[in-house]
């Protein structure tokens, strides 16, 4: 059993990815009432295709994790794959935040992580994502 203290970035990620289930639940065509906001739908619409370079940008958490770990047809996959991308955005999100509020310059992102301002959307560089992937896999050191 996975426990999570109150306070903790995983906490916070936890309770944004809930959130983000009842969003969803509510605007649904039915309103959800079949899945009682426990988990999310299933995916209705397919994901892009990220195989070919002509998509730059992933918008939104679902399209994140299909271009980090791959998308999955499995509901529950994507769903553990979903809140790991808020995990890891919500560390992103908090270490800019923290840099910002005491006058540093910004940790550096080689992920690819997008602050768009005013929007909590989680966004990916594909591009940016991609090259440090390569970098780690050849073993050269990113930058």
């Amino acid at each position: 059993m996975l426990v999570i203290r109150k306070g903790s970035p995983a906490a916070e990620a936890e309770t944004c990815f809930e959130a983000m289930v009842r969003h969803h639940v509510k605007k649904s065509a039915d309103g959800g009432s079949r899945n009682g906001g426990t988990s999310p739908p299933p995916p209705s619409m397919p994901l892009p295709n990220f195989d070919d370079d002509s998509t730059e940008f992933a918008w939104g958490a679902r399209e994140v994790a299909a271009v980090m770990m791959g998308a999955s047809d499995n509901a529950t996959v994507m769903n553990r794959r979903t809140k790991r991308v808020f995990n890891m955005w919500e560390e992103h999100r908090k270490a800019f935040a923290e840099a910002l509020s005491r006058g540093r310059p910004p940790p550096p992102n080689p992920l690819g992580f997008i602050n768009w301002p005013d929007s909590n959307r989680v966004i990916l560089h594909i591009p940016t994502f991609r090259a440090f992937i390569a970098s780690q896999l050849t073993g050269a050191r990113h930058g």
